[in-house]
């Protein structure tokens, strides 16, 4: 009985820490204001440990940002067009952060950021055919 106990507990806690580490994944929509919002930001990790955003500015103006450790955040000093883009992101919590956005040649901005929408936990979304990672 107590050997059997012990299996159990493990694989508790076990579940306990995929489901937590998997809802503390970013990934979503994020906005900079709930009405009229300046900058939304997209946000999606992935399985190697890489965390993409693209940044738009209404629908025709947008940047893409990709940093291979998002453990830490964003800290990325171009954005995918090679462009001196910079942006770090600094998650303060499951549905909030704080930005830094500096665009080449201009000075810094900094703001907060909300979670608008939260992305589905991996295998929830049925019928999605956009819920893999590779």
């Amino acid at each position: 009985m107590r050997k059997h106990f012990g299996r159990v507990l493990w694989v508790i806690l076990a579940v306990l820490f995929a489901v937590s580490a998997a809802s503390a994944a970013p990934d979503g929509i994020w906005r900079d204001q709930p009405e009229s919002p300046m900058y939304n930001f997209y946000i999606q990790t992935y399985s190697q440990g890489s965390i993409l955003v693209i940044v738009a500015s209404g629908v025709e103006q947008f940047w893409v940002f990709l940093d291979s450790n998002a453990a830490d955040g964003v800290n990325v000093s171009q954005d995918l067009s090679g462009a001196s883009h910079a942006l770090i992101i600094d998650f303060t919590g499951d549905n909030s952060a704080q930005v830094q956005l500096t665009f080449e040649g201009e000075v810094a901005r900094n703001f907060s950021i909300f979670r608008a929408f939260q992305a589905p936990l991996p295998g929830t979304g049925a019928g999605n055919p956009f819920t893999w990672r590779t």
